[in-house]
């Protein structure tokens, strides 16, 4: 998808800071890049231009024999959906723009290998756009509506195929050239980026202590949590007698305070033999469960698109890490499972852990199923003791057999998961080497 490069319509950001033609000269030079790498992978090529008088342009820039189809009327989305709907139906098809400077031969490849496995493939961009969408065709749902140049761009992506129960991966993000800093990141010559070096060089520790104080920032959101998690606790007796007043309401009443206190902090367990008391064994079990479930969905969201764009940027530049984050995005259903079902691995920091990483939504929520076990024997003593606020207080009940039994259970799912993500590491470090 290219423009014809004129000057004053392309990489206009750009081209604030540094001119037109230099800024045209930099898109010309990088989208001759992008075509001669897709040539190098040999696969075959459309170049979608416009404004549509432009065939003459396109044909002196990037050479007489390049398959040219002028771009409708109409946003990037309808522009975009008109070469997805002129593709033949079955066929893999790769969406790219030519101003990335990292699309490269392996990230073609990369990106091919994963429609293998998925119906969808997407490059993010750091900014929070993509660079590359590819898919088989016809595609779901992903360009109409959209607030394009923004920095939601990914997350509704990623929201739109999570809705549509759509597989899909994700490759380590890249950095397009939309400014002069990107540029200036990505190292391009340009005599008006290099005369301003030393206004770079002078920057730097700002540079540095911004990122210091994200690092204090996150740290202290943390700790928020977790000791606003410990006083939210001492509420949970009051809150707890009031659900038990509410008759008939008291169970929509309780999800809601369980979601809640999953975001919070709180401890879960505390609710859970609360559980028990309020509503009996069975009841109590479906109630704390639907709680647990749509509290850890809660969190593992805020964690998801509040800082995952983050980790994206972390591991973009390490083949490795990335790799085993790609890998654990594909076998993520039986990872959430077995962590669920280990008691080492706490339900909270879990919840916005795994929200970190690519694993999708919809095997997070269906893998919650692991937490059953532990919720039906926590309901359990909470039925035994059957004292509410003695249990919502922080009450210790009595461990029997079951507690033992369940322990074991988990203690051998973390075995399991721990073989399973280091088996799964091994072979994507193998594969990211190779």
């Amino acid at each position: 998808m290219l423009k014809a490069p004129r000057p004053g319509t392309v990489k206009t950001r750009l081209a604030a800071t540094i001119g037109d033609d230099p800024a045209t000269q930099l898109y010309r030079e990088l989208g001759a890049a992008t075509v001669a790498t897709v040539q190098r992978a040999g696969w075959p090529l459309t170049i979608w231009y416009t404004p549509a008088d432009a065939a003459a342009e396109m044909r002196s820039w990037l050479g007489t024999t390049i398959d040219l189809q002028p771009q409708p009327d109409g946003d990037l989305g309808a522009r975009m959906a008109a070469a997805v709907a002129a593709a033949e139906p079955g066929s893999r098809l790769i969406l790219l723009g030519g101003d990335c400077p990292g699309i490269t031969v392996e990230v073609l490849r990369a990106a091919n290998d994963a429609l293998t496995r998925h119906a969808v493939v997407m490059v993010p961009s750091v900014d929070g756009g993509y660079v590359l969408l590819g898919g088989t065709c016809p595609f779901p749902d992903l360009f109409s509506h959209m607030e394009w140049s923004t920095s939601t761009v990914a997350s509704e992506t990623r929201r739109r195929l999570e809705a549509s129960g759509t597989s899909w991966a994700e490759l380590p993000a890249l950095r397009d050239v939309d400014t002069a800093d990107d540029a200036r990141a990505l190292g391009l010559a340009s005599p008006h980026l290099t005369s301003s070096r030393p206004h770079i060089t002078s920057s730097r520790p700002h540079v540095l202590t911004s990122q210091a104080w994200r690092v204090v920032a996150a740290v202290a959101v943390v700790l928020a949590l977790l000791f606003g998690g410990r006083r939210l606790a001492s509420l949970l007796p009051g809150v707890v007698t009031w659900i038990d007043g509410l008759g008939a309401w008291g169970p929509l009443a309780f999800v809601a305070a369980y979601a809640i206190a999953a975001v919070a902090f709180v401890p879960g367990s505390l609710l859970t033999l609360a559980a028990g008391a309020l509503f009996g064994l069975g009841r109590g079990v479906a109630i704390a469960f639907v709680g647990a479930t749509v509290g850890a969905t809660l969190a593992f969201l805020v964690a998801r698109y509040a800082a995952r764009a983050r980790v994206e940027q972390a591991v973009r530049g390490d083949a490795r890490f990335a790799a085993i984050d790609r890998a654990i995005g594909r076998d993520g259903r039986r990872i959430v499972f077995l962590l669920r079902l280990s008691p080492i691995f706490p339900f909270n920091l879990l919840n916005y852990g795994l929200g970190l990483t690519t694993v999708r939504l919809r095997d997070f929520v269906v893998a919650s199923i692991g937490m059953l076990p532990g919720t039906l024997l926590y309901v359990y003593y909470g039925k035994l003791a059957g004292d509410v606020a003695a249990l919502a207080g922080g009450a210790a009940p009595a461990r029997g057999v079951g507690h033992y039994a369940v322990l074991g259970l988990g203690l051998a799912a973390t075995l399991l998961v721990t073989i399973l993500v280091t088996r799964m590491a091994r072979r994507a470090l193998t594969e990211a080497v190779a």
